[in-house]
This record gives C-alpha cells, sequence and structure tokens, in this order.
C-alpha cells in the first residue's frame, strides 16, 4: 500500500480499521492497481486474483464518495 495502515485508515472506525487489519494480514499478497473499479476488477480477474467485494461506509473527509470497496 502506498501509505501505512494507520495513516490510510485515519478517519475509520474502529471496526472499520479492524476488517482491513484482518483481511490484511490473510492475504498473501498486497497489489496496488491503478485505474478505476472496472479496471482493478479485470486486472484481478487477468491475475486469477479471487474477488470478494467488502463495501465500507464512504470517508467523512470524501464529499462525492458513496462508499469504499476492497
Amino acid at each position: 500500500m502506498p501509505l501505512t495502515l494507520e495513516e490510510f485508515t485515519r478517519d475509520w472506525l474502529p471496526i472499520d480499521r479492524a476488517v482491513l487489519q484482518q483481511t490484511m494480514s490473510l492475504a498473501l499478497e498486497v497489489r496496488i492497481a491503478g485505474g478505476g473499479t472496472t479496471e482493478t476488477i479485470d486486472l484481478a480477474r487477468r491475475a486469477c486474483t479471487p474477488l470478494r467485494e467488502i463495501v465500507l461506509e464512504p470517508s467523512s473527509t470524501a464529499s462525492a464518495a458513496r462508499g469504499r470497496g476492497l
């Protein structure tokens, strides 16, 4: 990730941060994929990466966001 977990999740609720921490602790590899959601999903499929959607509440500092997905 481009930031530490603490920096990336600074304005998240503790329960949301815990979900990400648990997910990352189970991951064998973490890769950064650029682009929008469609491009990211396509990249993951091409790499045969299993996909699972987790939608979190939007950041309080993101005025146009409707949710965050992992």
